[in-house]
């Protein structure tokens, strides 16, 4: 009968797992035993045919024996098993490892989830659609394989050792009850992982949230001050809340599944996803809060695909309200999105209500997702965050603090790397100063049409911040001021810090792919070309040094070998082939040059210290000592590291510089003779050795340039906003004299940042006018800087900004 249940399930049954993913590996010396979290013969049906596909050990070894136990019995088993005065299955293995010392089982967990749906609504339609929180009876589980089964999700987990179990457990009775304990809290933690919490009735979330006091006080401040009665101001208050109110639909994501399947199969050759076990972990005890880049709008629906094909629950995802438009805004609220305005400002009550709902949120122990950058990058870097949702973030967790009720809270920084971006050219024209364009869904059509042939997607997850950990390092006695009524002060140190952790964090995570390494070396090299020798040279050489001396851990590089690359970007079409009598050439055209500054960005700042080494050699006849090479180092790389989101500090990064060095001297790039480093000598190498140090010399040419441009302008006479548009302006001019076409070379929000360090770091300061004062380091720095860049750039700078001294 049972053969017969499982032809019959395997003719119907369909599974959600990413193929293969993240299985363990068991040792073949002990014996196996799968433990189901209840009794199910439907589940262990599921779970044989599971096993079967991805060759695990088989469910039943023997026709009339199956290595199966279930941690909670149907109730009829029960009963003839007190009746016979029988143990129960693991009691049984408990005696026999207790009885023979060399016998151990291993206790591998199997979940089976037939549909994700979290515990939502109360219909007929929804319990008998998903799998739920609640124990089904046998009508519903008939129901729930009949509309689920092609959507079955199975997780086979690391194996417990009973033995390691029985340790420090003197009677079967307690080792049974420590492993009926350890398993029931895994089972649990899975479910809670895969599933979600349990989800309130939607219009109950929208009660409970209305009714809050803080929501209450800003309903009676909102209906004084707008002269209007409370019942008016609580229905703006509603409004305001189904405005933002993710309403999460299974249906709509099971759909949501079909199309994103069809959708990344039209236009990518597939989503590789890294260092997601780490994730799963965390989620099993935290809070989780999602922080990607932001590169694409994809972005969106990437990143819930792959944790939705990789067990996790899915996030509520902070989205614009300018995606909230007709056909699309119903659609993403149905698969877990929540809209926001741009700016909160002058509406007490929509702040209030939109605080409240993220509160909830995180106090129920969702996962949340959002964009720190706060829109998308229009050069490739990772941008500054944007203070806002993670301020409201960390005063959500000190008042659930305050409330007791707020569960341990992790940043998973994550990392989405694209080998295209179909926003790409349009990225080109805003940088250029053309207005950004308002999405419209006839707008999202044309461009889903026209999409193909877009390579592959990295995801990489970074590791996890504890939000908890972050604060006690930031601000040791924040606990004291959680009954404040005003705004704690250590609020905006800890919101500061955690920006930088963030978006180094993703940083961290950045994944190579054969687009963005062919970008890094054919815009380093003259006329952006090179050919096909040298370039794979090349490309080994800057894969080498990562290996040698990785950024982290949590890097990825591509597979396969260079001159795989090289194909795949042919076939993708953002590189040309020139044949040549002597050797083919391969080149960027003008229009490929500018949008690879772009993928050249995403991984610039893996490369930017031993990229600075070799820039600071490259003067010819140049030769430096470790020593001094360490102080120049240290004198850069703080402005380096705001820009670029560099994670380590000053100090590792002139240890890890020493690292790079050692590197560089065992590729051959760099030679050591009487305690000095200088280039090397080798034709070859030295070109290899130069392109290296140009991938740093556009960030070195913008600081110079804005250095000179405050020089020339002389003590108290530009205030900081002035500086950072001159300096903008100055380097239009330079990229049209020297002949550079690259947008993101002047993109003002670069002169911002550095502008901001320099304050930061003292270097100048302002009076009481707002006027930028600075001392003699900006004269230095710039003589320092003329060392290592070009005369022509350095003469064409001069003759601008006297320019500008002359016309002020």
């Amino acid at each position: 009968m049972y053969r017969l249940l499982k032809k019959l399930l395997a003719l119907w049954i369909r599974f959600d797992n990413q193929a293969g993913a993240s299985l363990p590996e068991l040792n073949t010396r002990h014996p196996v035993i799968y433990v189901l979290r209840r009794e199910s013969t439907s589940d262990s049906l599921a779970a044989d045919l599971f096993l079967a596909r991805h060759r695990l050990p088989a469910l039943h070894a023997e026709a009339d024996h199956r290595p199966l136990v279930a941690l909670e019995l149907k109730q009829r088993h029960q009963r003839r098993l007190k009746r016979r005065q029988e143990p129960t299955p693991l009691v049984k293995l408990c005696q026999q490892v207790h009885a023979d010392s060399t016998l151990d089982y291993q206790l591998v967990p199997i979940s089976v989830f037939w549909g994700r749906s979290p515990n939502k609504e109360s219909s007929l339609f929804r319990i008998l659609f998903s799998d739920r929180w609640s124990i089904p009876g046998p009508v519903r589980k008939f129901f729930t394989v009949l509309f689920n089964g092609r959507a079955t999700f199975v997780e086979v987990n690391a194996p417990l050792s009973l033995r390691e179990l029985m340790q420090n457990t003197a009677s079967v009775e307690r080792t049974s009850r420590k492993a009926h304990r350890v398993l029931r809290v895994h089972f649990n933690r899975v479910r809670h992982r895969v599933l979600g919490p349990d989800l309130s009735h939607r219009r109950t979330l929208l009660t409970q949230i209305v009714h809050s006091p803080p929501v209450r006080q800003a309903i009676t401040q909102h209906a004084r001050t707008q002269k209007s009665t409370l019942e008016k101001s609580r229905q703006k208050a509603v409004i305001y809340l189904e405005e933002i109110m993710a309403d999460i639909s299974y249906p709509t994501v099971r759909v949501l599944d079909i199309f994103l399947s069809w959708l990344w199969n039209r236009i990518y050759n597939g989503v590789k996803v890294h260092n997601i076990d780490m994730i799963k972990e965390a989620a099993q005890d935290n809070a989780i809060v999602y922080v990607p880049c932001h590169r694409s709008h994809i972005d969106y629906l990437l990143l819930s695909y792959c944790l939705y094909h990789q067990g996790l629950s899915l996030p509520h995802i902070a989205a614009g309200k300018n995606l909230n438009m007709p056909i699309v805004g119903p659609v993403l609220r149905r698969g877990g999105a929540f809209f926001m305005r741009r700016s909160f400002r002058g509406d007490k009550l929509y702040t209030a209500v939109f605080n409240e709902y993220l509160y909830q949120m995180f106090s129920r122990g969702f996962p949340v997702e959002y964009f720190v950058e706060g829109g998308r990058s229009r050069t490739g870097r990772t941008l500054t965050p944007k203070a806002g949702m993670l301020s409201m973030t960390v005063r959500s967790f000190a008042r659930g603090h305050e409330d007791g009720n707020q569960l341990p809270m992790k940043f998973v920084p994550v990392y989405i790397g694209y080998e295209k971006v179909f926003e790409a050219n349009s990225y080109l024209k805003e940088l250029r100063g053309r207005s950004k364009k308002n999405e419209s869904v006839f707008g999202l059509l044309r461009t889903v049409r026209r999409l193909k042939n877009y390579g592959t997607v990295h995801l990489n997850f970074g590791s996890p911040i504890d939000l908890q950990h972050l604060v006690d390092e930031t601000a040791p006695n924040w606990r004291a001021e959680l009954d404040s009524e005003d705004k704690p002060a250590w609020i905006n140190p800890v919101v500061q810090q955690l920006c930088q952790q963030v978006a180094q964090g993703i940083n961290r995570a950045a994944a190579l792919n054969p687009v963005n390494l062919l970008a890094m070396v054919l815009l380093s090299s003259p006329r952006n070309a090179q050919d096909r020798q040298s370039l794979i040279q090349q490309l080994t050489l800057y894969c080498d040094i990562l290996r040698r001396v990785p950024y982290s851990q949590e890097m990825s590089f591509p597979p396969g070998e260079p001159t795989d690359w090289l194909d795949h970007a042919i076939h993708m079409k953002v590189v040309e082939k020139i044949e040549q009598p002597l050797g083919d050439i391969y080149a960027l055209n003008d229009h490929q040059a500018v949008l690879m500054t772009y993928y050249r960005n995403n991984i610039l700042h893996l490369f930017a210290v031993p990229a600075l080494i070799c820039c600071s050699l490259q003067v010819h006849g140049t030769s430096k000592t470790r020593e001094s090479m360490h102080k120049q180092l240290a004198l850069i790389y703080p402005y380096v590291r705001n820009e670029l989101f560099l994670h380590w500090p000053v100090d590792e990064a002139v240890a890890h510089g020493n690292d790079y060095i050692e590197a560089l001297i065992d590729l051959g790039l760099i030679v050591e003779a009487d305690g000095h480093l200088q280039a090397t000598s080798e034709p070859d190498l030295l070109v290899h050795f130069m392109e290296l140090g140009r991938l740093m010399t556009p960030t070195l040419e913008r600081y110079y340039l804005t250095l000179a441009t405050l020089d020339a302008s002389g003590q108290s006479s530009l205030s900081g906003a002035q500086l950072e548009s001159r300096a903008q302006e100055v380097a239009q001019l330079v990229s049209v004299l020297n002949g550079l076409n690259a947008p993101e070379f002047f993109d003002k929000s670069l002169f911002k940042q550095f502008v901001q360090t320099l304050r930061e770091r003292t270097v100048i300061q302002t009076d009481a006018d707002n006027r930028i004062q600075f001392d003699h380091r900006v004269h230095d720095a710039m003589k320092a800087a003329e060392s290592l860049l070009s005369p022509e750039l350095v003469r064409n700078v001069h003759w601008i900004t006297s320019q500008w001294r002359t016309r002020d």
